[in-house]
């Protein structure tokens, strides 16, 4: 791929994709790359951590959703250590995801980002500080989810619909609990909620079966 001239690439960030091999991406305001599509089908998606010299720092919003065809197969996906932020709807319905890392680096998880994502069956939450609407909306393969409490807010519906999920553990930080976040789980046994939480939202936990 012929790199683009740097100068004209930060400047049209907003308005221009650019392809390099399987990749679309956007440049950030800082120079740092957004990933917008990929273009394979492939069981295993290895996201660079650069591209053209530019790190790699964020999965834009949609841009790895299972409903575009190449990325049906799709049952692992690994993220380099250079991603800070995961947009809205970045894997929904990647039905046959599998197994995804995510890294330290990971602050934020975008609206409904993993909606869907049905064979998802865990995942690592420990340094991530915000999640959106939805995030985990019909995982219905998750069974455990530990949220640290770098996490002041589990969001509406993080896990609505999460079927399968039967343990939930909150640790101290957390302070508000918003509505509906676990409703419709009726296979949860188990909830730690910690002193530090000082709202919880209307249906949060209704239809869980510990609280029929």
């Amino acid at each position: 791929p012929v790199k683009c001239n740097i100068a004209i690439e930060t400047i049209a960030a907003n308005l221009e994709h650019y392809q390099y091999n399987e990749w679309w991406y956007s440049v950030l305001s800082d120079g740092t790359v957004a990933i917008r599509q990929y273009d394979k089908k492939t069981e295993i998606i290895t996201v660079p951590s650069e591209i053209n010299g530019r790190k790699v720092t964020e999965i834009g919003d949609h841009a790895l959703m299972g409903s575009t065809y190449p990325l049906e197969p799709t049952k692992e996906i690994i993220l380099p250590p250079t991603i800070r932020k995961i947009g809205g709807g970045a894997f929904s319905y990647c039905t046959k995801l599998e197994k995804i890392n995510i890294p330290d680096s990971v602050k934020e998880i975008g609206v409904r980002a993993f909606i869907g994502c049905s064979s998802l069956k865990s995942i690592n939450l420990n340094k991530v500080e915000k999640m959106g609407f939805g995030v985990f909306e019909e995982c219905t393969g998750l069974e455990n989810i530990h949220i640290s409490g770098k996490i002041k807010t589990v969001p509406e519906r993080a896990f609505y619909k999460c079927t399968n999920l039967k343990s939930l553990t909150i640790d101290e930080g957390v302070t508000t609990i918003e509505k509906e976040a676990a409703l419709n789980t009726p296979s949860l046994q188990k909830i730690q909620i910690p002193a530090s939480v000082t709202s919880i939202g209307e249906h949060a936990f209704c239809y869980s079966c510990e609280f029929h």
